[in-house]
């Protein structure tokens, strides 16, 4: 979406669709990524969203027995919003995994502050490990866990993990050291933990990246301890040389044959990022200001690759909402990390990013009414 101008994306949606996607209410547009479909659209229209929607079924299928339990205030503290839709719904999916598997223990791989390790032994009772590779995590997760009310089944260590030997030698003794199952309130009322083997563990990781999912697969494939894998990537920009995992996908990219379009490899990172319902969900309001923040950034692309503007992210966030509520705020927030030699070469490059808020405000709906929704 950052190459959403240099690559002319705009440009590339026929105009007769644009006249169709325009006419639709925003509950309507919220509503094509699940298959909404107009009569009085041309067939080209109508043909891509029904393969989009076929495309896509494979990664919205029907729950399982265990429904997402609601996280009491302990648990959910410091997490995002967007982490308390996730994690109950995982923690739910790693349940019916376990009672297929007849296994009580779970390995939480980038286990990070914990989340995901305390929702799943205070709702069912499983025992966790959990492994970082920041060390900087441990003493925080561990804290938080002091706070929980429940610190007995859960266990936290650092380690990074890899396609060695090692690695898997390393992860094998972490699973046979791990202390057994101490009795307490949490969980269920009946005890799992006589009935299924205490010795197996499902492997589960919540926003694992790229390359840390055949890493995954290799300890599942090397260890007996390990009877299932429950893995949710996030993306793949650390993903290379594994990216994509496709056999037949990579085929396809390195010969040219997914239409000749540029940046098909950022469509593929970004339909592993966002998903129909994110987008169903948003107000008008939401909507807006994610179109501002994805244009803005397309802008600042161009700018980056066609001019040389040279910029430098600083923070892991580049912009935050209160950023891209204008794009004079934008810019503001731009040129402090943008590297100057003089104050004449700094009005210059503001001089060029104020000259293109014309271009913003004539683009702007034409990347929230199309290009993002067609992108969902």
């Amino acid at each position: 979406m950052t190459r959403l101008l240099l690559d002319g994306t705009l440009e590339r949606i026929p105009l007769e669709w644009i006249h169709h996607i325009s006419a639709l209410s925003t509950q309507e547009l919220g509503e094509v990524p699940y298959g909404l479909i107009k009569e009085d659209w041309p067939t080209t229209l109508r043909e891509f969203v029904r393969q989009a929607v076929e495309l896509g079924e494979v990664r919205f299928r029907p729950l399982g027995p265990s429904v997402p339990m609601e996280l009491p205030g302990l648990l959910s503290r410091g997490m995002t919003p967007q982490k308390q839709r996730e994690v109950p719904g995982l923690a739910a999916l790693v349940a019916d995994v376990c009672r297929q598997a007849r296994c009580t223990s779970v390995l939480d791989v980038g286990s990070g502050l914990g989340y995901l390790a305390q929702v799943l032994h205070h709702s069912y009772g499983f025992r966790v490990i959990g492994l970082d590779c920041e060390p900087s995590h441990l003493e925080k997760a561990n804290n938080r866990l002091k706070l929980s009310g429940c610190s007995k089944n859960i266990h936290y260590h650092t380690l990074k993990i890899d396609d060695s030997m090692q690695s898997v030698a390393s992860v094998g003794s972490l699973l046979k050291s791990c202390p057994p199952h101490v009795e307490c309130s949490c969980g269920p009322q009946e005890t799992m933990h006589r009935k299924f083997n205490e010795g197996q563990f499902v492997m589960v990781a919540l926003h694992a990246c790229g390359r840390l999912t055949p890493t995954m697969v290799y300890h599942f494939c090397h260890l007996e301890q390990i009877c299932a894998v429950v893995c949710i990537g996030c993306c793949y920009h650390k993903g290379a040389p594994w990216f994509p995992l496709s056999t037949a996908l990579g085929q396809l990219l390195s010969q040219g044959q997914l239409g000749g379009v540029p940046g098909r490899l950022q469509g593929l990172r970004l339909a592993c990022q966002g998903t129909r319902q994110s987008w169903r969900d948003r107000s008008g309001p939401q909507r807006q200001a994610q179109s501002r923040h994805v244009l803005y950034r397309a802008l600042l692309e161009r700018t980056l690759q066609k001019d040389g503007l040279p910029w430098r992210k600083s923070k892991r966030h580049m912009a935050r909402d209160s950023h891209t509520v204008s794009f004079e705020a934008y810019v503001d927030h731009i040129m402090q990390d943008v590297s100057c030699e003089s104050e004449e070469q700094r009005t210059g490059w503001r001089n060029l990013l104020e000259g293109l808020q014309s271009e913003a405000k004539k683009l702007l709906p034409a990347v929230g009414t199309h290009a993002v929704s067609c992108m969902s």
